[in-house]
């Protein structure tokens, strides 16, 4: 379990590929639409990375219609 604060980084990719397949959308137009590599989504999704940056969180949250509190801590605002 996380600090308090800290990303739970197997929860936030829970939540990416959920409001993905949500938006019935695939890594590849997700990728085109946010400008983050298809690669890095499939490690984001699969809890792969140690840490993501703000930037790349703003970015998803564009076309996925959400929040980067939804996405890294489940908070819906």
């Amino acid at each position: 379990m996380p600090r308090r604060g800290m990303i739970d980084m197997h929860m936030l990719g829970k939540r990416l590929k959920l409001a993905r397949v949500a938006h019935d959308l695939t890594r590849q137009p997700l990728s085109a639409l946010s400008g983050v590599e298809s690669h890095h989504l499939s490690h984001l999704e699969n809890g792969d990375k140690p840490g993501v940056c703000v930037d790349t969180l703003a970015a998803l949250t564009i076309p996925l219609g959400g929040s980067r509190d939804h996405l890294c801590f489940g908070i819906h605002r």
